[in-house]
C-alpha cells in the first residue's frame, strides 16, 4: 500500500457503508454495528480493494474515492482493515476482529 494514498483528518469523516460492509456487520451479530460509518485515515480506493465504506473527498491533498475500512489480497493471503478509528483497542476487540475475519473468509 502506498502511504501517500492515505488522507489524514483531524476530525471524524462520515462515510457510507457499502453493501459488503453491511453484510459484514450482519455476520458480526451486532458486535460492530455502525463501525464503518466513520473514518480518520481513509485510503484511496485501488483496484484490488473491496471497500466496506466509501467517502468522496475534494480537499486540497485528498481528491477522489476513499475507504476507511476495506479488504484486499496481499500475496497469497488477505489483509482486512476493519476499524479506522477508536479511542482504545482492547484484547476483546482483537478477538472479535479475528472472529470477524474468519467470517469474512467464509464469505469468499
Amino acid at each position: 500500500m502506498d502511504i501517500t494514498q492515505v488522507c489524514y483528518s483531524n476530525t471524524l469523516l462520515n462515510t457510507n457503508e457499502t453493501v459488503f460492509g453491511k453484510l459484514v456487520e450482519l455476520f458480526s451479530l451486532g458486535k460492530i454495528k455502525g463501525m464503518f460509518e466513520k473514518s480518520l485515515r481513509p485510503h484511496k480506493i485501488i483496484r484490488n480493494m473491496v471497500p466496506l465504506n466509501r467517502i468522496t473527498l475534494n480537499e486540497q491533498f485528498c481528491k477522489g474515492e476513499y475507504s476507511g475500512s476495506w479488504l484486499t489480497q496481499i500475496g497469497e493471503g488477505y489483509f482486512v482493515r476493519l476499524f479506522d478509528y477508536g479511542s482504545e483497542i482492547s484484547e476483546e476487540n482483537i478477538k472479535d476482529s479475528i472472529k470477524l475475519g474468519i467470517k469474512i473468509a467464509e464469505l469468499q
